[in-house]
């Protein structure tokens, strides 16, 4: 998907693991993501980060979405999806605090609209009780909590 600079990896193998029939499960490592380096995308600043997990966490559910299975199936899928979108709010918050992106309006400025963007989405209201923790400062922008919350992760 073009529309996507970061996660097109997880859409397919998302879109691959569902039209599979059988599967096979091993506990040899047959992938390996080196994140050490500078030079590497995952180590870069990027400006618009949140709205690139955002477009993912959008495309995953599209995903979900599109396939045959049952209701029961998709609540979890769905669930899965809400606990990334919740942990990415965090994670971004911890991103900005490591990296020295912006001054502390500039931070609490783009929380907020991470979370206006959370909130404007249909089926955010997440069924279990970790995620219901992480959405209720999201929910309710608390801007401040979160950017608490990542500060205490980026030490």
């Amino acid at each position: 998907d073009e529309q996507l600079s970061i996660g097109e990896d997880k859409v397919f193998n998302l879109q691959y693991a569902l039209a599979c029939c059988n599967y096979l499960v091993s506990d040899k490592v047959l992938y390996t993501v080196y994140t050490d380096s500078e030079q590497s995308l995952s180590r870069g600043i990027r400006q618009d980060l949140s709205q690139q997990f955002q477009r993912l966490d959008d495309k995953i559910l599209s995903v979900i979405g599109s396939y045959q299975m049952t209701e029961e199936m998709r609540r979890k899928y769905f669930e899965a999806v809400m606990f990334l979108k919740l942990r990415s709010v965090y994670s971004d918050a911890k991103r900005m605090h490591a990296m020295n992106v912006g001054d502390s309006a500039t931070r609490k400025i783009e929380i907020r609209n991470i979370c206006f963007d959370i909130c404007r989405k249909k089926n955010v209201f997440p069924r279990n009780w970790y995620s219901f923790l992480m959405w209720i400062p999201v929910r309710f922008r608390l801007v401040f909590v979160i950017d608490l919350v990542g500060r205490m992760l980026a030490r």
